[in-house]
């Protein structure tokens, strides 16, 4: 939904519509449908990456840290 602030922040990911999980079971999807998964927003005269999900979580798969180190790099 636009705001005012609109201009200083941009959506990088968002949750899919539907299939969010590849396996297991997850409580309360209907909330994270369509929503950011990550957000890149600036602060200042810098930019700070905004994670919707608990990135460096153990159980999480390989690909995640990829996006953790990627956001170094930005």
């Amino acid at each position: 939904m636009p705001t005012e602030n609109s201009e200083h922040y941009r959506v990088i990911l968002l949750y899919p519509e539907r299939d969010l999980l590849q396996s297991g079971w997850l409580i309360g999807k209907k909330y994270l449908s369509l929503k950011a998964a990550m957000i890149k927003a600036d602060y200042g005269q810098g930019k700070v990456i905004l994670f919707g999900f608990r990135l460096q979580h153990r159980a999480q798969t390989h690909g995640n840290f990829k996006l953790l180190f990627k956001t170094f790099i930005q």
